[in-house]
């Protein structure tokens, strides 16, 4: 049998796996389930299901597996538009086309019956797009602790709490839910660290929905996002998260205020750094109506000057230049209107800086120099 895609279905097959389809193991894994109502592409950690419209008119189709890599391939060679035709052989046809691919039995997929969550949560797919950026920068990368390489998601009186930390800067947003809250004590609460890389690639795959807002719940230890034609799987990463508390203290622990035109600090950040090469430290000179900000090398100095607003004495301190322009860059990606910044700070220098939004907060930890 013989089923026809438009070339640009293919193209987000290909696109979908290239970001979830890992070198397995399992060779099974490193193909695409063409199934008969649905493809279904991933790892051991984390399955997508892509549901298609003509699953009522092929009921005579043999779910085949294709090879992910080489999908990957041909469509790279295929225009924009037009049809292509797949067999159950692994035959591909375009146009004046011909691929052949050694294909799988279907069968040999190892697509369980998990059980879906009975209750999902709403999340607007606008909130989720101005926070996901930040909490990947602020999150670790390859950390041996296992629970920094993830995104903390919670209930948080009736809200979703994402929080992720790499132990230097960290950062914290709660967003509006809609949906069964009361999740019932087999799901309850709702609570998980999430992979980075999976996550960043939801938020690609969401693109390709026409959708205004995703789904999410959990049911027997799995994670489960949903949207449009899209259904993800996940497997948390097993950890405890750290309590965030007490390394995101509110406004009254940090009394000192800068004031600053946030156009001016980026510029600023980015003439200091010139200067930086495998040491990052940024050096901050805090004065009543200035601010002064040096980056130093073994032969390298670069410094700017701004003006702005400190409410407390001369003083000097120490931020990593990664942590304090992820946490620049991070605000104003949360408030693209706004033209001033707040960093509120301590009077020891190695008290954080922070920043706190009506949307969540953020914290650096500064460098003893």
């Amino acid at each position: 049998m013989e089923r026809q895609f438009s070339v640009q279905t293919l193209k987000t097959w290909a696109q979908a796996s290239s970001l979830l389809v890992k070198t397995s193991s399992i060779p099974i894994l490193e193909h695409i389930l063409i199934d008969r109502g649905s493809v279904v592409l991933g790892s051991q950690d984390s399955t997508l299901e892509w549901r298609m419209e003509d699953a009522d008119t092929v009921s005579e189709w043999n779910p085949v597996a294709i090879p992910a890599r080489d999908l990957e391939r041909i469509v790279k060679v295929f225009p924009e538009e037009g049809v292509v035709s797949i067999r159950e052989d692994g035959t591909v046809r375009f146009g004046k086309s011909r691929f052949h691919l050694p294909i799988l039995p279907g069968k040999q997929y190892p697509v369980q019956g998990w059980q879906l969550p009975e209750s999902w949560m709403t999340c607007q797919k606008a909130d989720f797009d101005r926070f996901a950026p930040s909490l990947r920068r602020f999150a670790g990368v390859k950390d041996a602790r296992i629970f920094l390489n993830g995104i903390h998601w919670a209930l948080s009186g009736g809200k979703l709490r994402m929080e992720s930390t790499n132990g230097h800067c960290a950062v914290r947003v709660e967003i509006p839910l809609h949906g069964n809250l009361d999740l019932g004590q087999e799901s309850a609460p709702l609570d998980a660290i999430l992979p980075t890389d999976a996550l960043a690639s939801w938020g690609k795959l969401l693109q390709t929905q026409n959708v205004d807002q995703f789904s999410f719940g959990m049911k027997n230890g799995l994670f489960w996002l949903q949207a449009g034609s899209l259904r993800l799987r996940l497997s948390p990463i097993d950890s405890r998260y750290p309590d965030l508390g007490h390394a995101l203290p509110k406004a009254d622990g940090r009394p000192l205020v800068l004031r600053c035109g946030i156009d001016e600090l980026q510029t600023a950040l980015s003439v200091a750094e010139i200067a930086l090469e495998s040491d990052r430290t940024l050096l901050l000179d805090l004065q009543p109506e200035e601010l002064c900000i040096t980056g130093r090398s073994q032969e390298k100095m670069a410094e700017s000057r701004l003006g702005a607003s400190w409410s407390g004495p001369a003083l000097r301190k120490a931020y990593d230049n990664k942590y304090l322009r992820s946490m620049v860059d991070s605000f104003r990606e949360w408030e693209p209107e706004e033209t001033e910044i707040e960093l509120r700070m301590g009077q020891d220098d190695m008290d954080s800086c922070v920043v706190i939004t009506p949307y969540g907060e953020m914290v650096v930890m500064p460098i003893r120099v």
